[in-house]
């Protein structure tokens, strides 16, 4: 009697185990909400659609917003502030990063700076061939720029890498891409 009633309680606790297994299965099939549907804007007739003016960034880019606000007939066009940036961009030329980072450290006018080599390069890895001491870097090839440049009898290197702009290199490792 004692068996069969041990046997009676491992039945119920198993099959309130199932049930319970079943509810959690059930409840991750219950239907997702509907999506809410929202009223679409529709263009009144007094209201006209304008693109927004490009919006000068300086350094020759120019980068336009479209936009569809609206704007009633014969009010003025939105004006957009003038953004000055200081860092550089990886959308100017790496050289002409170099030559601008060159001409700001030594005091001397961009002109007096020659472009001696730019070539593209694969990095052997994340430091783009300026390791500094004591740092750990991704070992992958990384795509970027290698540019020497020369101010009288001095050469100046500088690397740069994917989304990294054009640095001054003084590395005691550095590699510089063979000719």
């Amino acid at each position: 009697m004692k068996a069969s009633l041990l046997n009676q309680k491992r039945y119920l606790s198993m099959a309130r185990l199932c049930l319970a297994v079943m509810f959690f299965l059930l409840a991750g099939c219950a239907p997702v909400a509907a999506p809410v549907e929202r009223p679409v804007p529709v263009e009144s007739d007094h209201m006209e659609i304008t693109p927004t003016p490009t919006l000068d960034l300086g350094n020759k880019r120019e980068l336009f917003l479209p936009t569809n606000t609206p704007r009633t007939v014969g009010s003025q066009s939105p004006t957009i502030p003038t953004v000055e940036t200081t860092r550089p961009s990886i959308l100017v030329a790496p050289d002409q990063q170099a030559i601008a980072d060159l001409a700001a450290r030594l005091s001397i006018a961009p002109e007096a700076i020659a472009v001696v080599r730019m070539v593209e390069v694969d990095w052997p890895d994340g430091s783009v061939g300026c390791p500094q001491p004591g740092m750990r870097y991704k070992q992958v090839l990384t795509n970027g720029t290698f540019i020497q440049l020369q101010v009288d009898d001095q050469l100046y290197n500088y690397h740069s890498g994917v989304g990294r702009p054009a640095f001054l290199c003084t590395s005691p490792d550095e590699v510089v891409p063979e000719e």
